[in-house]
This record gives structure tokens, C-alpha cells and sequence, in this order.
């Protein structure tokens, strides 16, 4: 079994901020077209160790433009 190319982090796109039902997240591009990786990030703005893979199409509206 190969790696899963939708958790390869390849370029960081930005940040979005935390609110009443997230954590502030740094987004990533992937390694498998079409999809985003998100990391949780502390106060001080330190990435967890947790990679989030997320389809583009599944994105929150409006989260997708913002990106890309």
C-alpha cells in the first residue's frame, strides 16, 4: 500500500482564523489534485501534528475562492 497522496503537503496557501467551531487552520495544497490539507495551529501559531485532508469541492462556500 502506498502512501496517500491527498495528505502530502505541497505549497501553503494561508491561514484561516478560528471561531466558535475551529481552530485557527494553516491550509496546504496536496499532493492529489483537487485537494487541501489542513493543520490545527495553537495561539502561539505553532501547526499540530494532525494533517486534514479536505476535497475542494467539499470546502465551506466561499473557502475554495479564497484559496486559490
Amino acid at each position: 500500500m502506498g502512501y496517500d497522496r491527498r495528505v502530502m503537503v505541497r505549497q501553503r496557501l494561508g491561514e484561516i482564523p478560528a471561531n466558535d467551531t475551529h481552530p485557527r487552520l494553516a491550509v496546504y495544497t496536496s499532493g492529489e489534485p483537487g485537494w487541501y490539507v489542513f493543520r490545527p495551529m495553537d495561539q502561539h501559531g505553532c501547526e499540530g501534528t494532525i494533517d486534514i485532508p479536505v476535497k475542494g469541492s467539499d470546502l465551506k462556500a466561499g473557502w475554495r475562492r479564497k484559496l486559490t
